[in-house]
């Protein structure tokens, strides 16, 4: 990490009617990506995506960040499937960008800890006014989307 980074963290339960294995796979394999994030980030991936992910799979992606387009390179750093994933970004916009999923089984059903760890350039200013508030509103999306999903409710595009 450099000097500098910041980090958020967020968790989120879906009821026992969603199995580890099962939000795991949803979450953590990048194909789904589009589909749980909002449509005004854009995430789509532009290299092929292994069906058997692994530690140093590497996964391009464009993305339109406050309608700047934007290339975006994750490296899985960390896999221990069903249970955790770490992304790292392997070229982008940011000085250090890492996501790590966490996946653990608890009495309300399947509890999602999402952690990153971030360096903006443009310093507190950016992550402040632009980061952080762009991450709440992509994790909610996300967390919203996986919820209908499981719920038996189709998503709606956001």
């Amino acid at each position: 990490m450099t000097d500098g980074t910041k980090r958020y963290e967020l968790e989120f339960w879906l009821e026992a009617s969603a199995p580890r294995a099962e939000v795991f796979h949803l979450l953590a394999d990048p194909r789904n990506t589009n589909g749980l994030t909002p449509l005004w980030f854009d995430l789509v991936p532009a290299s092929a995506v292994p069906n058997q992910l692994a530690v140093g799979t590497r996964i391009d992606y464009l993305l339109r960040w406050r309608a700047v387009p934007l290339r975006w390179q994750s490296v899985i750093t960390e896999l221990e499937p069903g249970k955790r994933v770490a992304y790292e970004q392997g070229h982008g916009p940011f000085l250090f960008f890492r996501h790590e999923q966490v996946f653990e089984d608890c009495s309300a059903g399947t509890r999602v800890t999402d952690r990153v760890a971030f360096s903006p350039p443009g310093g507190a200013l950016v992550r402040r006014l632009m980061v952080v508030p762009d991450l709440r509103r992509i994790f909610a999306h996300r967390n919203e989307r996986a919820l209908r999903l499981f719920s038996g409710r189709a998503p709606e595009n956001s």
